[in-house]
This record gives structure tokens, C-alpha cells and sequence, in this order.
């Protein structure tokens, strides 16, 4: 049996922990790097859709609002972080659907807003929360498209979204995690 010698040793140890620090790296970086998941064009059902800027920040507050009153109503951190990964994904897009649409301006530009009424029982409310006289097609548009960008964001920061819920449900509100997590998970606009 050969012993191996202190010096080999030592460069064997030094080799390891560089390895490790590679990994520890990597996953820093996964973890805390931004993603751009819209341009200022969707494409749905064969027709382009203009979206604002704004569009991936909104959808983030929206995003972190909806599962912030659905996992405290639930108490859903006791069933551990799959359950919340599960709601991270489409599934909290039926309450984002439900609360909030787009809304296309005098420009042609569609912005993700907040409906004025929130009750799910209102038969009234089954268009969007819109006034009487808004544009019916323009309301049906604006909930597919609340839809279609919500599943795409949802999808591509579901992993991210569903640590944050599940690190700080219980000690945040849903505007201090927005604000803390919005700004470092969305790649910001190029000009």
C-alpha cells in the first residue's frame, strides 16, 4: 500500500476546495440571476400584442400578492415547499386572472391593472370588472392575455418565486417581498 505524500495531499485538498467553490458559484449565480421573460411584443392567437414596459414588474407584484393571500388563507408552508412550488405555477394565475387584466390604452399598448371589483361571486364581474360600455372583445382580450403572460412568467420563475413564498410567507408582507425580489428576478428593460 503506497501513502500518498503531504504535497500531493495538499493539491489534492486545494483541487477540492476549488471544485467546491466552482459549485457554490454556479449556485449563486443560478439563484440571483435575472431573467427577461417578455419582449414588448406577445404573440396570441395570431395577432401581436404591444405590452408595456412595465408588464414583467407588474405581473411580479401581481404574482407575489396572489400567492401571498393564498398561502396564508390555506396555511399551505405546513404542507411543506411543493405544495407552494404547485401554486407558483399556473395555478396562481386563475387569482391573477381573477383580480387583475389588461387594459389597452389610446396608443395600442396593453397594461396588466388591478380590476375595481375583486368579489369572485359577482356575476357582474365576470368580464374583467369593467364599467358598463367597455369594449367586450377588447375585455375578453385583456383576461386571455392577463392568462397567456401570467402562465408564460409563472413558468419561467415558478423555482424562484416558490422559494421566496416559502422563505418569507410568515414574516413579510407581499409588498416587502415584491419589493425585495421583483427588482432582482426581472432582467431590466434595454434601451
Amino acid at each position: 500500500r503506497r501513502m500518498l505524500s503531504t504535497r500531493s495531499g495538499g493539491a489534492a485538498a486545494a483541487a477540492a476546495a476549488a471544485a467546491a467553490m466552482v459549485l457554490f458559484m454556479v449556485f449563486m449565480v443560478k439563484e440571483t440571476e435575472s431573467k427577461k421573460v417578455f419582449k414588448k411584443k406577445i404573440l396570441m392567437q395570431g395577432k401581436k400584442y404591444k405590452i408595456h414596459a412595465d408588464t414583467e414588474s407588474d405581473m411580479c407584484n401581481a404574482v407575489i400578492s396572489e400567492m401571498h393571500t393564498e398561502l396564508v388563507k390555506h396555511k399551505m408552508k405546513a404542507d411543506g415547499e411543493d405544495n407552494i412550488y404547485d401554486t407558483a405555477g399556473m395555478a396562481i394565475c386563475l387569482g391573477v386572472v381573477q383580480r387583475y387584466t389588461f387594459d389597452k390604452d389610446d396608443t395600442g399598448i396593453w397594461k396588466l391593472i388591478k380590476k375595481n371589483k375583486t368579489d369572485d361571486d359577482d356575476e357582474d364581474d365576470m368580464f374583467g370588472g369593467m364599467g358598463e360600455g367597455a369594449n367586450s372583445q377588447q375585455v375578453v382580450e385583456g383576461l386571455l392575455l392577463t392568462k397567456r403572460v401570467c402562465m408564460d412568467w409563472c413558468e419561467e420563475l415558478q423555482q424562484e418565486v416558490s422559494e421566496v413564498m416559502y422563505k418569507r410567507v410568515d414574516s413579510s408582507t407581499p409588498q416587502e417581498i415584491a419589493q425585495d425580489f421583483c427588482p432582482q428576478a426581472i432582467k431590466p428593460e434595454e434601451k
